[in-house]
């Protein structure tokens, strides 16, 4: 069985301008990854996919760590981690934020939650909600569906 991982921000929490962010501390990821490659194969891609094609059988599961939106801090602290363990992982980067120097929507979302506490957060998110009796026939029709 293959496991696939996925982390986002992995940062010394307490140190940064958004400590409440959610997201991992260095030190319980890197406990973490020791324990996966305790349990299991720590696959790098090519190892995932020659499994997923029936071309590698491994003697237990195997786990893939990925990692979100090419943060700086996955590059200078989770890499030298994952190195001096003999890891590998997938790097995935929002070009929008290196090409256009922005901070796209998503990670403008995790500041807001943040920075402000829950019943401020939902209160702003439900005012800018559009009135449901502004949605096209279409979108009516499926959230009824739906619920």
């Amino acid at each position: 069985m293959l496991h696939i991982v996925m982390y986002h921000y992995v940062r010394d929490l307490p140190r940064t301008r958004y400590p409440a962010i959610k997201g991992m501390l260095l030190a319980d990821f890197e406990r973490q990854v020791r324990e996966l490659a305790e349990t299991f194969e720590m696959a790098p891609l090519e190892t995932a996919l020659a499994y997923l094609e029936g071309a590698y059988r491994p003697r237990r599961d195997l786990c893939l760590l990925t990692f979100d939106d090419g943060l700086k801090e996955h590059y200078r602290d989770v890499t030298p981690i994952l190195s001096d363990l003999r890891i590998q992982g997938i790097f995935s980067a929002i070009t929008a934020c290196l090409e256009e120097r922005v901070v796209v929507p998503v990670h403008m979302n995790h500041f807001l939650m943040a920075a402000l506490d829950f019943a401020e957060y939902q209160g702003a998110f439900l005012e800018r909600l559009p009135d449901e009796a502004s949605w096209p026939d279409e979108a009516s029709a499926l959230a009824e569906r739906i619920a």
